[in-house]
């Protein structure tokens, strides 16, 4: 029984492999849409749940159902899920602010991704999985890499989720000036993925620096190692600043100098705050986004658009240039932004920062706000406050109230503290991928301030299945099957 159990988990494996390099490289074409909603089910949601499927007979045929139940991690997500199982009763039946259909969805989402840490962390992961596991999501970022740079430069389609009309799956090129998005479906979902990868790979280029006490043999395996991860890194980083993503690259600088502290490397946190400060003084889309939003949200300097007719007198006073289909785009002037209206900048560049900072002030945490104060503490429901609020801590408030804000923060702590213990008593390679691995979830917690990383599948099934894929194998390393 034994050997057909060791079959079945190199089958998980594998499975986990695919699930690995299908969510980073597939684009998020549509493949069931969900009746009065503008998500979709995907390909990767139905593999998912085939590996879910498999996973579930397996930890009930080994027995470690057992051992996952007095995991302390796994009773942290089953109190977050509870709560939200209890929030969505509430808002379907007591207080009445979602759909049936709506909230389960994005209920039993929250599911499929959380879910990914257990795919992860029950099944043995020794050094050959976990160097596999590695290899696969560092060759992916190179083909995202790659793929970004051709749809700026070799017109490669995009898919994008920026929009309804174009989520459903509609095929376009970039433009001169646009952002790439890769197979991400969005610059910021991009933009959060290479910082995950950059931190971390940014602890492989530090432990493998060749130019230490080693033997020669070693000094020339790291000086191979270390060829190929500073390229990763330094390609990483262009594409990254093709995004011009302003607060993943706060994120990454907070991830890169929290990794410095973890590793002790005093003299490099110096030397990368003159490389960040450096690109901050470096032309780019990046630099001018900065500018502007100092230009423009905080000292509110701008030459307003005056309306040239009644029409455009009438028109919202928020527009976005997410207009669904079919809605009226009226002729301004040259140069102007098509869906301009009086008060906004003229200025292309000023009216997307500007935009980009009301609408979260004046929609988005508004109506989260709401939301929460409707019930607060279960919270109006998944999905009461639509598709996005741009902040997942008002995000949990609306949805799941004060007791899923707690239940989650509760999950990220025992994280958090079990990454500690392990780094407490790790040395050499283990030491220089637990602090990358901690770093890059600080930077994750950061992007979630602006950004509703912890919803966005992708993303967030990505840093779920690494967080388990690492238990596993530390799980493996120290002959342990539960942490404190």
């Amino acid at each position: 029984m034994s050997k057909y159990l060791e079959r079945f988990e190199e089958f998980l494996f594998w499975f986990l492999i695919t699930i690995l390099s299908f969510v980073i490289l597939y684009q998020k074409f549509p493949f069931i849409e969900i009746p009065k909603s503008v998500v979709s089910i995907r390909l990767e949601d139905f593999l998912i749940l085939t590996a879910v499927i498999f996973w579930s007979f397996y930890v009930l045929v080994s027995g470690k159902f057992k051992d996952l139940v007095k995991d302390n991690l796994f009773q942290a997500v089953v109190i977050f899920w509870f709560v939200g199982l209890v929030s969505s009763y509430s808002a379907i039946s007591l207080i009445q602010t979602v759909s049936f259909s709506s909230v389960v969805f994005h209920f039993l989402r929250r599911v499929e991704l959380l879910i990914l840490i257990f795919l992860g962390m029950s099944i043995k992961i020794d050094k050959r999985r976990f160097n596999l596991f590695l290899a696969t999501l560092f060759s992916s970022l190179l083909l995202v890499n790659i793929y970004g740079v051709g749809q700026l430069y070799f017109h490669f389609p995009s898919i994008s989720t920026t929009n309804t009309e174009l989520a459903k799956g509609k095929i376009v090129y970039l433009t001169q000036g646009q952002r790439i998005n890769s197979t991400f479906a969005g610059h910021y979902d991009l933009a959060v993925f290479l910082v995950m990868c950059m931190i971390l790979v940014s602890a492989f280029v530090i432990y493998h620096w060749p130019f230490k006490g080693f033997s020669l043999q070693k000094k020339r395996n790291n000086i191979f190692l270390f060829s190929i991860f500073i390229f990763l890194l330094a390609f990483s980083f262009y594409v990254f600043m093709l995004t011009a993503a302003r607060l993943s690259f706060i994120a990454l600088v907070f991830g890169i100098l929290a990794l410095l502290v973890l590793l002790g490397k005093k003299k490099l946190i110096f030397v990368a705050s003159l490389i960040f400060l450096l690109v901050l003084a470096y032309p780019s889309q990046l630099r001018d986004r900065f500018i502007l939003t100092i230009k423009v949200n905080i000292n509110k300097e701008w030459n307003s658009f005056n309306a040239l007719n009644k029409e455009q007198e009438q028109r919202s006073q928020l527009n976005i240039p997410t207009l669904p289909s079919g809605s009226k785009r009226l002729d301004v002037g040259e140069g102007l932004p098509a869906d301009v209206v009086p008060g906004e900048p003229v200025n292309i560049a000023e009216v997307a920062v500007y935009r980009s900072f009301e609408i979260r002030t004046k929609i988005e945490w508004p109506r989260a706000w709401r939301a929460f104060l409707r019930n607060p503490i279960l919270g109006s429901g998944y999905s009461s406050v639509d598709l996005a609020t741009d902040n997942d801590l008002l995000r949990l408030l609306a949805e799941v109230g004060i007791l899923g804000l707690l239940s989650f923060y509760l999950l990220i702590f025992a994280i958090i503290k079990r990454l500690f213990y392990f780094w407490q008593n790790s040395k050499g390679f283990l030491k220089y991928y637990i602090s990358g691995l901690i770093a890059m979830l600080l930077a994750f917690i950061v992007n979630s301030f602006l950004i509703d990383v912890f919803e966005a599948s992708k993303v967030a099934s990505l840093l779920w299945l690494l967080i388990g894929v690492t238990f596993g194998y530390l799980n493996y390393n120290s002959g342990k099957k539960t942490y404190v």
